[in-house]
C-alpha cells in the first residue's frame, strides 16, 4: 500500500482547529460585553467542531493502512493515557473538600458530595468532568471503540447519504452538560462523518469553483450574525456555523498555501493534543496570579491578552518538556 502523501494545508486545518479551541476556551462575555466582544467570542466558541471535523478527515485518510489493534494502542498511547496522567492534579484539586468540582457535576448531581472517593475519580475519568476541556476525552473514545464500523461505512460510500439526517439530528441534540459524553457523542457524529466524508470525496470537493468556497464563507458569516443576536437555540447556530467554515477554510488553506505561516501552524498542528490537555491549567493558573490585580486594561485588551499569553506559555511549556522528555513525550504529553 502506497504511503499517503502528507498534506501541508490538513496539517495546517489542525493548527487552526486547535488556535479556535483555545481562544473559544479562554475569552469570556457577560451580559456587560460591547458588540465587538461578543463577535469575536462567536467567531472562535465552539472550534471543537472543527477539531472534531479534522479528528474524522485524518482517520479516513489514513484508513488504508487501518489495523483494529494497532489503531487502538496507538490511541491508548498517544490519548488516553496520557488523559489519564494529565487529570491528576485536576482530580486531586476537585476531591479537595473546599474546592468546587465542575460545574455540570454540582447542577446535574446535586448527591455528588456524598459519593465514595474511588466513586467520584472513576466517574471523573470516564465523563472529564474534573477539568472543562477534558470531556472531549471519553467522548472521541467512543469514536476510537467504533472505528471498524465507521470504516465499514467508508467502504460502502452510499452510507453517507445519512449525513444529512445525522446534520438534522446535530441541530436537534445540542450540546448538554460535558458529563453527558453520551449527548457530546450523538451532537458530534455528524462532525467526524463529516470530516471522513470530505477526507473520501477530497479532490472532488476542493475542485469546485472558488465561488462555492465564497458562498460558503459568506452563509458562515450569515449564520455568525444570527448567533450573534443569541436566538433560541444558541448552540444548535453554533454548529451550523462552525460546520459551514469546514470547506471554505481547508479550500482557503490550499489555495494560499505558500502564503500560511507555517512556523506558527506546523507547532500549533504538531502540539496540537499537548495544548488541547495542558491549556485550561494555565487559564487556571492566570487566573489565580491576577485575581485580585487590577491591571487597568479594557476587556477587549484582556479578551486579545489572555489567549495569547495562554497559548505562548503552553507551547514553550510543551517544547521544553518535549526535549527533556525525548520519546516519552508522546505517552506523558500527548505530543
Amino acid at each position: 500500500m502506497a504511503e499517503k502523501k502528507f498534506l501541508s494545508y490538513i496539517h495546517s486545518f489542525r493548527g487552526v482547529a486547535i488556535l479556535f479551541v483555545v481562544i473559544g476556551h479562554t475569552i469570556v462575555i457577560s451580559p456587560d460585553s460591547n458588540r465587538l466582544q461578543t463577535i469575536i467570542f462567536s467567531i472562535f466558541h465552539n472550534g471543537t467542531v472543527l477539531f472534531v471535523f479534522i479528528a474524522g478527515y485524518l482517520f479516513q485518510y489514513l484508513s488504508s493502512k487501518f489495523e483494529f489493534r494497532d489503531y487502538c494502542k496507538k490511541k491508548f498511547q498517544n490519548v488516553i493515557f496520557p488523559y489519564l496522567i494529565i487529570s491528576i492534579p485536576a482530580i486531586v484539586l476537585a476531591l479537595r473538600p473546599t474546592s468546587f468540582p465542575f460545574k455540570a457535576v454540582v447542577e446535574n448531581i446535586p448527591d455528588f458530595g456524598t459519593w465514595s472517593t474511588v466513586s467520584k475519580v472513576l466517574f471523573y475519568y470516564i465523563t472529564g468532568g474534573h477539568l472543562l476541556p477534558l470531556w472531549f476525552i471519553p467522548m472521541i473514545t467512543i469514536f476510537y471503540a467504533i472505528a471498524p464500523l465507521l470504516l465499514k461505512l467508508d467502504r460502502n460510500p452510499k452510507a453517507y447519504l445519512i449525513l444529512p439526517l445525522l446534520v438534522v439530528v446535530s441541530i436537534l441534540v445540542e450540546r448538554q452538560a460535558a458529563i453527558y459524553i453520551h449527548i457530546s457523542f450523538i451532537h458530534f457524529l455528524s462532525v467526524y462523518l463529516f470530516g471522513m466524508f470530505f477526507s473520501h470525496y477530497n479532490e472532488r470537493i476542493l475542485n469546485q469553483p472558488t465561488w462555492a468556497a465564497v458562498l460558503l464563507t459568506g452563509l458562515y458569516f450569515l449564520f455568525l450574525g444570527i448567533t450573534f443576536f443569541k436566538p433560541s437555540h444558541y448552540g444548535s447556530w453554533m454548529y451550523i456555523q462552525k460546520m459551514l467554515l469546514c470547506w471554505p477554510l481547508i479550500f482557503f488553506l490550499r489555495k494560499f498555501d505558500n502564503y500560511v505561516p507555517k512556523k506558527i501552524t506546523n507547532i500549533l498542528a504538531d502540539l496540537s493534543f499537548g495544548i488541547f490537555f495542558f491549556h485550561f491549567y494555565f487559564l487556571m493558573l492566570i487566573q489565580y496570579l491576577f485575581k485580585d490585580k487590577d491591571l487597568h486594561l479594557s476587556a477587549l485588551a484582556l479578551m486579545i491578552l489572555s489567549p495569547t499569553i495562554i497559548l505562548i506559555l503552553n507551547v514553550l511549556f510543551l517544547l521544553i518538556s518535549k526535549k527533556i522528555l525525548g520519546k516519552y513525550s508522546k505517552f506523558l504529553l500527548g505530543c
